[in-house]
Protein backbone atom coordinates (compact mmCIF):
# COMPACT_ATOMS: atom_id res chain seq x y z
CA UNK A 1 0.00 0.00 0.00
CA UNK A 2 0.56 3.96 0.01
CA UNK A 3 4.52 4.45 -1.03
CA UNK A 4 5.36 0.76 -0.81
CA UNK A 5 4.29 -0.42 -3.83
CA UNK A 6 7.15 1.85 -5.08
CA UNK A 7 9.12 -1.86 -4.31
CA UNK A 8 8.01 -3.71 -7.43
CA UNK A 9 10.82 -1.49 -9.15
CA UNK A 10 13.27 -3.18 -7.77
CA UNK A 11 14.90 -5.79 -8.96
CA UNK A 12 15.60 -7.36 -5.68
CA UNK A 13 12.09 -7.28 -5.13
CA UNK A 14 10.27 -8.84 -8.17
CA UNK A 15 13.54 -11.71 -8.13
CA UNK A 16 10.98 -12.55 -5.30
CA UNK A 17 8.33 -14.04 -7.76
CA UNK A 18 11.22 -16.66 -9.26
CA UNK A 19 11.33 -17.97 -6.01
CA UNK A 20 7.66 -18.64 -5.13
CA UNK A 21 6.98 -15.91 -3.36
CA UNK A 22 3.08 -14.53 -3.79
CA UNK A 23 3.08 -10.79 -4.33
CA UNK A 24 0.13 -8.08 -3.86
CA UNK A 25 0.05 -4.73 -4.03
CA UNK A 26 -3.04 -2.12 -3.47
CA UNK A 27 -4.04 -1.62 -7.45
CA UNK A 28 -5.19 2.10 -6.35
CA UNK A 29 -1.93 2.94 -4.98
CA UNK A 30 -0.23 1.41 -8.41
CA UNK A 31 -2.80 3.32 -10.64
CA UNK A 32 -2.53 6.48 -8.53
CA UNK A 33 1.37 6.73 -8.72
CA UNK A 34 1.51 6.01 -12.00
CA UNK A 35 3.77 2.73 -11.59
CA UNK A 36 3.86 0.47 -14.62
CA UNK A 37 2.52 -3.28 -13.76
CA UNK A 38 4.92 -6.58 -13.40
CA UNK A 39 4.12 -9.59 -14.36
CA UNK A 40 3.57 -12.15 -12.06
CA UNK A 41 2.04 -9.61 -9.19
CA UNK A 42 -1.69 -9.85 -7.93
CA UNK A 43 -2.72 -5.74 -8.27
CA UNK A 44 -5.54 -6.06 -5.52
CA UNK A 45 -7.77 -4.11 -3.69
CA UNK A 46 -8.16 -4.38 0.36
CA UNK A 47 -10.58 -6.87 0.02
CA UNK A 48 -7.84 -9.39 -1.64
CA UNK A 49 -5.21 -8.36 1.06
CA UNK A 50 -7.82 -9.24 3.81
CA UNK A 51 -8.72 -12.97 2.01
CA UNK A 52 -4.53 -13.36 1.98
CA UNK A 53 -4.23 -12.47 5.16
CA UNK A 54 -6.79 -14.82 6.43
CA UNK A 55 -5.38 -17.62 4.26
CA UNK A 56 -1.17 -17.58 5.11
CA UNK A 57 0.95 -18.66 7.65
CA UNK A 58 3.12 -15.49 7.29
CA UNK A 59 1.63 -12.04 5.88
CA UNK A 60 4.82 -9.07 5.52
CA UNK A 61 3.96 -6.06 4.93
CA UNK A 62 6.72 -3.18 3.43
CA UNK A 63 5.90 0.25 3.80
Amino acid sequence: MYDGVYNIQKKEFTDLIEKGVNITVCALNVEQRKITRVEGILFGSQYDHACIAGDVDRFISFG
